[in-house]
């Protein structure tokens, strides 16, 4: 014979978020998150943040990621200016290292009556 228990209530009542909570993404995955994608998770986590605000709700879970976000992308824009003149200086040298070299003949002409 099966007791029935009574439902336990919980010390305090349970509130719900107006949104779903935030995924947690690593910092492994948002560095190779693209641009576009970053700023629209950015988006979408500041409205559902304003949302829960709205609601009386503690914002905590949103700013995190909101803060994760906006670190990459400070950090790529301050990368951006040193990543341009590292390829402009690579660039440079192998146009440099071309120059040193012989001219090449490129006139075929002879290879293609051999094989007639």
């Amino acid at each position: 014979m099966q007791k029935n228990r009574k439902p336990v209530a919980p010390s305090r009542p349970v509130r719900r978020f107006p949104v779903a909570i935030p995924e947690v993404v690593s910092m492994d995955v948002i560095a190779y998150m693209s641009d576009d994608d970053l700023v629209l998770r950015l988006r979408s986590l500041e409205e559902d943040m304003s949302r829960v605000f709205e609601a009386r709700m503690d914002t905590t879970m949103w700013e995190v990621e909101i803060a994760y976000i906006r670190r990459e992308q400070q950090l790529r824009y301050r990368r951006h200016p040193i990543h341009v003149a590292y390829m402009n200086r690579l660039s440079r040298e192998f146009m440099e290292s071309e120059i040193g070299l012989p001219v090449a003949d490129l006139d075929n002409s002879a290879f293609t009556e051999l094989s007639r």
